[in-house]
């Protein structure tokens, strides 16, 4: 115990000439696992994975993320599991830049809750449903040129669209969002945002963009 001690020691004193140094907080966390603080140890490292990655886009490596484990499971022998650490595994893989793009299915499952968050008497604002079609000008829309406009937009979107924003693929030519705006002033303001931004990036294609929105209520029945 005394060179877990120690250790701690020495890591103050290092990691004030090398705070980015990972190696430090390896031993440091590995410590606080040895000397009981786990709590101690799942504190540190949230904090320091988080620095690594906020100042130099670092990810936890692989011997950090062994550490993690180590973490999880002193927590559940010392009977500590808690939301906190719920919470951290369920989040480990999102890396929670910009809106979520997913599948149709996982889409309809979102709709459908804030739909039935709608319908509460105390929901100031339920958000919106929008709708965002692709279509030919003068020439029919080939599958190639529809694939490549597509891409073009849901970079848009991942771009101008906001964290707890949702859109997904409805069909080839359409993308379904859901938005968490509170007024329709704000909701005009993306929908012409998206639109100029997408004439500038496909000026060179004969194509135009539809996009519409709606207060998201009980009445948006098709996804149900």
């Amino acid at each position: 115990m005394e060179l877990y001690q120690e250790i701690t020691e020495v890591y103050e004193k290092a990691c004030l000439i090398e705070p980015y140094e990972e190696t430090l907080h390896l031993y440091f966390i590995q410590a606080l696992i040895e000397l009981g603080d786990v709590k101690g140890a799942l504190s540190h490292y949230n904090y320091i994975t988080s620095l690594l990655y906020k100042e130099l886009g670092v990810k936890p490596s692989a011997a950090m993320r062994s550490l993690y484990r180590q973490i999880q499971q002193a927590m559940v022998d010392n009977h500590e599991t808690n939301l906190i650490l719920i919470e951290k595994k369920l989040t480990d893989d999102d890396d929670m830049d910009g809106a979520l793009y997913c599948d149709i299915d996982y889409f309809r499952f979102l709709y459908q809750l804030e739909r039935r968050k709608s319908l509460r008497k105390d929901r100031d604002s339920p958000g919106f449903l929008g709708l965002i079609t692709v279509s030919e000008t003068k020439q029919p829309l080939t599958d190639s040129v529809a694939k490549v406009v597509m891409k073009d937009l849901i970079h848009i979107l991942q771009l101008y669209l906001r964290r707890g924003d949702v859109f997904s693929l409805w069909n080839q030519t359409q993308i379904l969002l859901l938005l968490s705006v509170q007024q329709r002033i704000d909701i005009d303001t993306i929908a012409r945002r998206l639109y100029n931004r997408f004439q500038e990036i496909t000026s060179h294609v004969q194509v135009k963009v539809d996009i519409r929105f709606e207060p998201l209520s009980h009445e948006n029945s098709f996804l149900t």
